[in-house]
């Protein structure tokens, strides 16, 4: 693929707020477009730099394409990858602060839903006391909070257009790490002074939330680094002029 043409296509659909499978669609077809014009072009002149000035000039104004181009997201899907868009990674931010950043919001999202909850749960039944509601405002958010850090510090590295690429069994021993938290988390949740249950479930519980945290973490991180697999060539190029 010319590189200068994927240049030319890439400030048009980066900046556009769709999901990642439409965009990359959006690049194909423009790239094919821009690439019969330069091939077009080139048989003219017989020259590279200027039938690739020409094909881009030809494609037309940026701007104006990726408007054409963006009014045919739903509205309703633009909001909803802008909401997504808050626990992404930002450009060149630290993997560290990052985790800290998406810790933080998991915390305060998770904490919004359960003083709601309890808020509802008061005004049907008035039967619920603050001081049983301010240990699971504060505890469990907590608990939510770890887990998307631990999520975020493991996951990254893979995902990262050099991450990408890496060895399987990094992915896998992100995952057992990340299975590791989910076992501590289900033995915080379990309180062993009022466990009516046999002694044996005790333990079988945090056994099966590390086998269901590592495979899902496995499972979701390698679905997207091959969904990213496809993208790497083009999030990968500079647009600096």
């Amino acid at each position: 693929m010319n590189k200068s043409l994927m240049i030319a296509v890439e400030r048009i659909v980066r900046p556009i707020v769709a999901p990642r499978d439409r965009k990359q669609r959006m690049r194909e077809e423009l790239y094919a477009h821009i690439d019969s014009i330069y091939i077009e072009e080139f048989e003219k002149s017989g020259d590279e730099a200027a039938a690739c000035d020409a094909a881009t000039t030809r494609l037309g104004d940026p701007e104006v394409v990726r408007a054409d181009l963006q009014v045919t997201i739903p509205y309703w899907k633009q909001t909803f990858i802008r909401w997504d868009q808050m626990f992404a990674r930002r450009p060149k931010e630290p993997r560290l602060r990052f985790s800290f950043r998406v810790s933080f919001m998991a915390w305060a999202f998770t904490a919004a839903g359960y003083l709601g909850a309890f808020a509802l749960g008061f005004l049907m039944t008035q039967e619920i006391s603050l001081l049983e509601i301010i240990p699971l405002i504060i505890y469990m958010p907590i608990v939510f909070g770890w887990n998307f850090f631990v999520i975020a510090m493991c996951a990254q590295p893979f995902l990262e257009p050099q991450g990408v690429l890496e060895k399987k069994r990094g992915v896998v021993l992100a995952g057992i790490l990340f299975g590791l938290s989910a076992a501590a988390t289900e033995l915080l949740l379990l309180n062993p002074f009022t466990w009516d249950q046999p002694p044996f479930m005790f333990f079988l519980l945090p056994i099966i939330a590390f086998i269901a945290g590592w495979g899902m973490f496995v499972l979701v991180v390698s679905l997207f680094r091959i969904e990213k697999r496809q993208t790497i060539p083009w999030e990968t190029l500079e647009l600096a002029d």
